[in-house]
Formats: C-alpha cells, sequence, structure tokens
C-alpha cells in the first residue's frame, strides 16, 4: 500500500505526463484509488508539473505518434532542422526524454549506424514506415543523456536563431 503522501507524488507526475497528452488518465486513476476520487488529483497540491511548453499542439502529436512507433518496434523518418539546414533521417525510435525545458528523442540513426538524441520542435514531416526493427539494447553511456549536453552544447543551443531551438 502507499501512503496518501506517496499517492500524492505519484498523481503529481502523471499531471505532468498527462499535459503533453492526448488522453488524460489522471482523474480515472485517482477514482480507482480513492473512495473520494479527487485526494490526490487536487488545486491545492503544492506541485504542478507541466511538461507542456508554448509549442504543445505540435509537441503531443509528436509524442503520441513516437510513442506508437516505439512500442510497435517500428522504423519513423522525420525532417530535421538545425542551424546548417534540414535533413532527412530514417531512425528506430527508442526513447522520449525530457530534459532543459525540451523534449527531445533517443534513437539509433540507420544513416549513422549509432544511436542519436534529436529535438522534437525541429522535427517535421514524420512519417511511420512499413519497416520494424528488433529492438537493441541501449548502451549505459547512451542512456546518460547528459553526456549530449555540453557547456559547448549550451552555449552554442543560447546563441542560434529561435526557429532552431
Amino acid at each position: 500500500m502507499f501512503t496518501t503522501e506517496e499517492l500524492k507524488a505519484i498523481f503529481a507526475g502523471l499531471r505532468g505526463l498527462d499535459s503533453i497528452s492526448e488522453v488524460s488518465h489522471t482523474n480515472s486513476l485517482s477514482n480507482k484509488l480513492s473512495p473520494k476520487g479527487d485526494i490526490f488529483v487536487s488545486d491545492t497540491q503544492p506541485i504542478l508539473v507541466d511538461l507542456a511548453s508554448h509549442y504543445k499542439n505540435t509537441l503531443t502529436h509528436k509524442i503520441e505518434f513516437i510513442k506508437s512507433s516505439i512500442y510497435e518496434s517500428r522504423c519513423i523518418s522525420f525532417l530535421y532542422y538545425y542551424p546548417k539546414g534540414e535533413i532527412m533521417r530514417i531512425v528506430e525510435p527508442y526513447l522520449l526524454v525530457f530534459k532543459w525545458s525540451s523534449w527531445y528523442l533517443l534513437c539509433y540513426c540507420l544513416e549513422k549506424n549509432d544511436f542519436r538524441l534529436f529535438k522534437l520542435n525541429r522535427l517535421w514531416d514524420l512519417r511511420h514506415l512499413e519497416q520494424r526493427f528488433q529492438p537493441k539494447e541501449i548502451p549505459g553511456e547512451v542512456l546518460n543523456v547528459d553526456n549530449y549536453f555540453t557547456d559547448e552544447i549550451v552555449r552554442h543551443v543560447s546563441s542560434i536563431s529561435p526557429r532552431y531551438r
């Protein structure tokens, strides 16, 4: 059994996920876990996690699209915009990552034959491909997404045009 404080923490996180999801599960789960139904979903909670950004409309669709591709082990393609231009990528999607107020896709890039991290706000024209993949084991150093964020990258990102952020 969870304590009331543990359940409140769980539901604070769940409300955060609801902020970027097309379907909310918070109220349904709260009703199942609490006889009063509103103990864990309340406006009086001291913490509100909102994972959406001012790009919520496009991000919510991208997140749902990528989640379904991950669950189905289905390759996707997209146009990726970056300061030098744009490029088409075909990837095996593995993990959605929220870091530093932005969403990223951790995936295996078929062109580079390596794991890559792509910022969701820079992905356009996402498409499911018929091609399926056998999930690879993700090395620990790849899962440590902090390795992708060096001081040089942080300085570079803060200096580029808002279009590419």
